[in-house]
């Protein structure tokens, strides 16, 4: 059965609909078709006032960085990449940082016909991480760390990241919906994490728990978030003045060389 763009994006936004966390949908003119509860409370908009605009014309608390978010819009677009960044903006509530994954909607006639987002708050991610690397918290057990360790030689790219999703609690629903990937292919490449983990450090590791207690004991919390992502982790920092900027100059804020 053959369905609208319209309705495939419909189906989208009823997907995104109930989510915790900000979603927005963009249609193939870069429009805002869809907003959720989540996203209008963290940038303090009403769907009525984004609806069928571009980001360009809006009046909003990211006004600062409509150039960046445009250029990365229309890189997925034109790419039919699934990219995925690191992004610390204003909100209702303060600077916050966000993993923002920006997914390109497919037709049956291989166009793209709009950009899924999801934005994934990372403030509790970046507690995290930093209390994992705080001396002080090995103090209680009389020894001090020599410094946080990465993972050995034998995980690949993608078992880190996996390994960093543990760390910072994600679920595997959660893992699914920023790699873009099926429940299946989440369990799987887990199962290979802790077939992996067995090997190389220790036959008793069978589950997330375990996992993540003995790399917490050992000091291994050097994790990388972006894995085989690496390419797509930036950090906005600056933007351009204006939009007569180049738009590769905008783009390399977000791109590693």
């Amino acid at each position: 059965m053959n369905i609208t763009d319209e309705q495939y994006l419909y189906a989208v936004k009823l997907k995104n609909k109930t989510h915790p966390f900000p979603c927005a949908l963009y249609d193939k003119n870069g429009s805002y078709f869809f907003v959720n509860r989540a996203f209008e409370v963290c940038f303090g908009v009403k769907s009525e006032q984004v609806l069928g605009k571009s980001i360009l014309s809006l009046e909003s608390n990211v006004n600062d960085f409509v150039a960046v978010i445009d250029a990365q819009n229309k890189h997925v677009m034109n790419t039919k990449e699934h990219l995925y960044s690191l992004n610390i903006v204003p909100t209702t509530s303060g600077t916050e940082a966000f993993y923002v994954s920006k997914r390109p909607l497919i037709n049956a006639l291989d166009e793209v016909v709009g950009v899924d987002v999801s934005m994934f708050n990372t403030g509790f991610i970046f507690s995290l991480f930093s209390s994992f690397n705080d001396p002080r918290m090995y103090q209680e057990q009389g020894n001090m760390p020599s410094g946080p360790q990465g993972l050995c030689d034998c995980f690949t790219p993608l078992q880190e990241t996996y390994a960093y999703f543990i760390m910072c609690g994600f679920s595997n629903d959660a893992i699914s919906t920023i790699l873009n990937k099926s429940i299946k292919t989440v369990e799987n490449n887990m199962s290979r994490l802790f077939d992996k983990a067995q090997l190389c450090y220790s036959p008793y590791i069978n589950s997330r728990r375990e996992f993540r207690d003995y790399l917490l004991r050992n000091k291994i919390t050097n994790l990388s978030p972006a894995g085989t992502m690496e390419t797509f982790i930036k950090t906005l920092t600056t933007v351009p003045s204006n939009l007569a900027e180049a738009e590769s100059e905008v783009m390399s804020q977000f791109f590693a060389t």
